[in-house]
């Protein structure tokens, strides 16, 4: 898919980006509110059918403040996701320079304090082809966005963004086009294939302990039925796929009606649906943490 990067912009016209093949946005989160993500500009995207992605960046080498670095903008993206409700989307960092090796110690370990925030699973980096390869050879996050600049040509395979070319005008908006290079490119709304894959139900997953919870005088429960698979209240929680479980499950229901089911896949991953009051969409995320 075709998409363009954008930071500050007047009015957007979604049908002129609509025509012109902009299948998504990449938007920025920063401290900086004219620069960023807003929920009109969200809600607008998603109502022509146009993916949105988001990228922390306040300055270009932020990655070197290192660990306690990466834990404070992993924390504010947090904060500004889940005030948008989009709060299980993964977020890229922007390595916005041309990263030396000997830089890329550091930059791992922004990486590490922003996966000790948000997990693995939700944390993506932006940057050139040898950072960018460096952090993935070390398994320092899930995401890549790759930029032309500074890559001589080659590319990443593993890179789930490619940043082409920069410097253009789309409907009236100062951008830069990208392609998507992998189906599930840490894009809202979240694609099928970020939920639980399709595998085989252990059998020892059968019989485990139901979770329950009040909420506006009214029981709910949640468990795991004989086949291994999460239900609340006598109906599937995601029916669409089968969900191998090892251990679950945990239920909390938040004072806004939030619905959090939490358990341990067949892989040893906390894992978690999220579902808002009157909705019937559950979200899914692998935590990335070992349970058992």
């Amino acid at each position: 898919m075709k998409g363009i990067d954008y930071a500050w912009h007047g009015t957007i016209n979604w049908g002129c980006l609509q025509s012109n093949g902009v299948k998504f946005i990449c938007r920025y989160f920063s401290y900086d509110s004219s620069k960023d993500l807003s929920k009109s500009e969200l809600d607008g995207a998603m109502a022509y059918g146009i993916a949105v992605a988001v990228v922390w960046e306040t300055t270009a080498n932020r990655m070197l403040s290192g660990y306690n670095g990466g834990v404070t903008d992993a924390k504010e993206s947090k904060n500004r996701a889940n005030a948008l409700g989009i709060g299980t989307i993964p977020i890229y960092f922007a390595c916005d320079w041309d990263a030396s090796e000997s830089e890329q110690s550091t930059i791992n370990s922004y990486l590490d304090g922003c996966v000790s925030v948000l997990g693995k699973s939700r944390v993506g980096m932006y940057a050139g082809y040898h950072p960018l390869k460096r952090a993935f050879d070390a398994g320092k996050m899930t995401y890549g966005w790759q930029t032309y600049a500074w890559s001589g040509g080659m590319q990443d395979s593993r890179m789930h963004l490619y940043q082409y070319h920069n410097g253009v005008t789309v409907c009236g908006i100062s951008a830069d086009w990208d392609e998507s290079k992998k189906t599930d490119f840490a894009q809202w709304p979240r694609p099928s294939s970020s939920q639980p894959p399709t595998e085989s139900i252990p059998e020892s997953s059968a019989y485990m302990a139901a979770a329950i919870k009040w909420h506006d005088g009214k029981k709910f429960y949640a468990y795991v039925d004989g086949k291994g698979r999460i239900c609340m209240n006598g109906g599937l929680v995601d029916p669409t796929a089968k969900n191998p479980v090892m251990s679950g499950c945990g239920l909390d229901i938040s004072e806004d009606g939030v619905k959090t089911i939490s358990y341990t896949n067949a892989d040893g991953k906390i894992c978690i649906y999220e579902q808002n009051q009157g909705s019937n969409e559950w979200r899914w995320d692998c935590l990335d943490w070992t349970g058992k």
